[in-house]
């Protein structure tokens, strides 16, 4: 156990998930932020040689643990979209991953501030602003090209409503961002914030075979995508 990385606050976290999984941990040279990658019941967290950081090795035991109670919206989205006649043609694997984190991240940050750590190291651009007033002038400038909308204003419309709903950095009033791309469709922003709300007030450990799960929120949201993308894209 990495002293470096592991304290009391993480300590159970990490000896729990390790009974499921065989964790490995890799330091990095050059590597700049952490990340984890996990295939069966074997995940690996890349650390950076410059940056020991309990919370960010915390952040990335989340993402796993997550994982460990048999959730997988990444990558059942991730499929899903991959497969799709429509779907396929407008969501780049950028969009995808993105959204699967910033899912995850919704999920992970009342665990991570339960566990004692602090808010501002929960993501390497905590103080970055996600959703600015020039970004939001571009998707509106971009939105339509002809009859059809831009794939790039798209891809920049989801990403922002991601980033800004699972931004953990409330100095960010992000309600006029939001507004302005409900304005700008307010069916594809209804469809996203449906996906946002109920995963949300989904529960990591059901009490109840009838809760909502991942898989029917996903099955939905890519039903309600495809019909959209179907009629605004040709």
């Amino acid at each position: 156990m990495n002293a470096n990385l592991v304290d009391y606050r993480n300590k159970s976290l990490f000896e729990e998930l390790n009974k499921k999984y065989t964790i490995s941990i890799k330091i990095v040279n050059d590597a700049q932020f952490y990340s984890a990658e996990s295939i069966n019941n074997t995940s690996t967290i890349f650390v950076p040689r410059s940056n020991f950081c309990k919370a960010s090795f915390t952040h990335e035991l989340l993402h796993i643990y997550i994982r460990s109670k048999d959730i997988f919206m990444g990558s059942f989205l991730s499929r899903k979209i991959s497969s799709s006649k429509y779907l396929s043609k407008v969501f780049s694997n950028r969009l995808v991953d993105h959204i699967g984190n910033c899912l995850d991240h919704l999920k992970m940050l009342p665990i991570y501030l339960e566990l004692g750590y602090e808010k501002n190291k929960f993501l390497f651009d905590f103080a970055q602003n996600k959703c600015t007033d020039q970004e939001i002038k571009s998707i509106k400038d971009q939105w339509n090209i002809g009859n059809n909308i831009s794939k790039q204003a798209f891809d920049l419309y989801l990403g922002k409503y991601f980033a800004a709903t699972s931004c953990p950095n409330h100095k960010f009033d992000y309600d006029e961002c939001l507004n302005s791309l409900k304005s700008i469709n307010s069916e594809l922003y209804s469809i996203n914030e449906k996906l946002t709300t109920r995963w949300q007030a989904m529960k990591i450990d059901p009490d109840d075979f009838l809760d909502d799960d991942y898989i029917d929120i996903g099955s939905d949201y890519i039903k309600e995508m495809e019909d959209w993308v179907s009629i605004n894209f040709a």
